[in-house]
């Protein structure tokens, strides 16, 4: 799905995480809804078992290195109501 709030930002985001990517890269979908992709790239003719677990072990590890953060800039308001009460003087 789309992201709820601060779409610019989170675009922008993944723009900059774009270029330092290589062999994946996210992407927006859609005309109705702009939706963020992650699509991994790899020639036809070097599709064999090691490129194909190379690449999904890419597509792991870019998300688990930006998921977090894309979230938090895309979905800040649910971010914020997950976060647990550290109450008086806690963090």
């Amino acid at each position: 799905p789309p992201p709820q709030e601060n779409s610019e930002d989170l675009y922008l985001y993944l723009l900059k995480v774009n270029h330092g990517l290589v062999g994946v890269k996210y992407g927006i979908g859609g005309s109705d809804e702009l939706g963020v992709f992650l699509t991994g790239h790899l020639p036809v003719q070097d599709v064999d078992d090691a490129a194909l677990d190379a690449t999904v072990g890419l597509l792991w590890e870019t998300i688990e290195r930006n998921f977090s953060t894309a979230m938090a800039i895309g979905y800040a308001s649910v971010f914020r109501r997950r976060l647990p009460d550290a109450g008086p003087g806690g963090r």
